[in-house]
């Protein structure tokens, strides 16, 4: 009996250290890492009236931060859409009347070509323009240090105009000036989360002694998350997007830059935009939800890394702990009484719900089926109408032939890289959505949560992305 307390004392402390510990380094922030993640970025756009012929041009400043994966060269930078270019539209262009110079510009929700006039606007005069102008990027880099001259051009690869989220490729090879943070898409999130916005705010710049434009140049706004929410796109408001309300207060100039949570030091949004109360003097900061990024990082075929994905988490970690020493407790226990430990029993089919385990190369896993041959996936529809895979333990599908054994075409429209996977488990078989872009889908048109797993019984059927893309499973 004395063995036992002392072996339960023992389990005490050990559960008090692992705690101190997780404690410990999830609040430790990474402000060097931060500021190694991202650029200064400077733009030239022109515009270009369809029916005046007027051109002009802007330039602007903005922050990006780099994409992929932690530890390797990066290819990639992300920013907001509109600081690398200008939607097309109508816009109102005020210049000077004598010499036709640019003064100001705006653009209007709706209105109708009027060519150019002279008006006065608070008793001063201008030359007005009112035309449709089409708009391109003239030329865009980032900067890896002003004070050296060390810049790299960049090139738009893809845009969502919406949700106002930019992806710009290095015209040169992969650099490690930049490193890469992981992703932490918005189902993770929750409010009052402690987070950082990080970018270069163009009054810090303006009055800076000791200029560098690099990332240690940059600032650093701490806050929280006051509330998820969906808000009108500023584009478009017919269209709603997800954002965070943020107490971290952002700045011109800081537009692009990642927010990053202070507990996982990964991205969860980009700096978007602010909204003024004039009535009660007081301004919203505002963030578009990283998961925007996914699909264009997708496109592009971008390897990226998912907070908790590809490893075992801290938690998780403890937990295993706890569980290897309340075991040890147990065997102790048995010895003590002179028993035999009991045989584990046996697991129950139909639990739905299981953790995500993460990126692994399952390649060749669904082919090694059981000894009885029955488990089979068979395509009813699609590219794998007509294909029959024995499955033994686990299928994985999608478009990633390293990580998935049934396998569509890198161009397949409405699959994603890893899209879902197929377990068999209990006798039945277990569907999980793998937090795809477009969605797995059971016979009645229910769409499955990323990561949360539906039992499914032998003859049901489910599809992914669209219907064309159907399956039955047989067991």
């Amino acid at each position: 009996m004395k063995n036992m307390k002392r072996f339960l004392a023992l389990i005490t402390v050990l559960v008090i250290t692992l705690c101190s510990f997780a404690a410990t380094v999830s609040a430790k922030n990474d402000y060097a890492l931060y500021q190694n993640s991202i650029v200064m970025i400077h733009a030239q756009v022109s515009f270009t009236g369809s029916n005046t012929g007027i051109s002009f041009s802007i330039t602007g400043s903005g922050t990006g931060f780099a994409v992929g994966v932690p530890g390797k060269p990066v290819q990639y930078i992300a920013t907001s859409n509109h600081v690398v270019n200008e939607p097309e539209g109508i816009y109102m262009v005020l210049a000077d009347p004598q010499t036709g110079e640019l003064i100001d510009y705006y653009k209007m929700e709706d209105g109708t070509e009027t060519g150019s006039q002279k008006t006065k606007i608070d008793g001063v005069e201008y030359l007005v323009y009112v035309d449709y102008f089409k708009t391109k990027p003239v030329e865009i880099i980032a900067l890896y240090s002003g004070s050296t001259n060390d810049y790299v051009s960049l090139t738009v690869a893809q845009v969502d105009e919406n949700a106002d989220i930019a992806l710009c490729k290095l015209a040169s090879e992969p650099t490690t000036k930049l490193s890469a943070m992981p992703l932490q898409f918005k189902d993770g999130v929750t409010p009052n989360t402690g987070v950082v916005a990080v970018g270069f705010p163009g009054m810090s710049m303006e009055i800076n002694a000791e200029m560098r434009l690099d990332g240690s140049d940059s600032t650093i706004k701490d806050g929280r998350i006051g509330k998820k929410q969906r808000t009108s796109s500023m584009f478009d408001e017919k269209v709603m997007i997800d954002t965070y309300q943020l107490t971290a207060e952002t700045a011109q100039g800081m537009s692009g830059g990642p927010v990053i949570s202070e507990e996982t030091n990964s991205v969860i949004g980009v700096v978007a935009f602010s909204w003024i109360d004039y009535k009660q003097s007081k301004t919203d900061d505002y963030a578009i939800c990283i998961d925007y990024l996914k699909p264009l990082l997708e496109k592009e075929g971008i390897e990226y890394k998912v907070y908790g994905e590809g490893g075992i988490a801290l938690w998780l970690i403890i937990v295993i702990a706890l569980v290897v020493l309340a075991a040890c407790a147990v065997v102790i226990m048995v010895i003590l009484k002179g028993k035999k430990a009991p045989a584990p029993a046996a697991a129950m089919p139909g639990g739905a719900e299981f953790g995500y385990e993460g990126t692994r190369d399952f390649a060749g896993a669904a082919t090694t089926a059981s000894a009885s041959g029955k488990n089979y996936l068979i395509g009813v529809s699609g590219y794998m109408a007509g294909k029959k895979f024995a499955v033994g333990s686990r299928a994985v599908i999608g478009r990633d032939k390293t990580k998935c054994n049934v396998a569509y075409p890198v161009d397949q429209p409405g699959v994603s890289g890893v899209h879902c996977e197929l377990k068999f488990e209990g006798g039945v078989f277990i569907l999980k959505d793998c937090g795809s872009s477009y969605g797995t889908f059971i016979a009645d048109g229910t769409k499955l949560e990323p990561h949360v797993g539906v039992v499914l019984s032998s003859g049901a059927r489910f599809w992914i992305g669209t219907k064309e893309n159907l399956f039955e499973v047989k067991y």
